[in-house]
């Protein structure tokens, strides 16, 4: 899933974005857990991933220009939450 097809969806991510030149890409196996992405300002990017496990949980938020993340879970029970204020 990436920001270049935003009609793309998948059971377990929530996508809110708003603001202009805002980036992702998502890359999930079923059943590993839920993503959530806001992206809110300018020139953010975000590259997601879940490979495997249950019970995971991706929680980012970008506000402001230009921040970027990367983050790659691997096995169960695993919970990450960004939050990046930039400019």
């Amino acid at each position: 899933m990436d920001s270049e097809n935003p009609a793309q969806t998948a059971p377990d991510v929530r996508i809110k974005r708003d603001g202009t030149d805002n980036l992702y890409t998502i890359e999930k196996t079923p059943g590993s857990g839920s993503i959530s992405l806001d992206q809110q300002g300018h020139g953010n990017e975000a590259e997601l991933r879940q490979d495997g496990g249950t019970g995971n949980t991706i929680d980012v938020k970008q506000s402001g220009k230009g921040n970027r993340t990367s983050v790659h879970s691997t096995g169960s029970g695993n919970s990450v939450i960004i939050r990046q204020s930039g400019e």
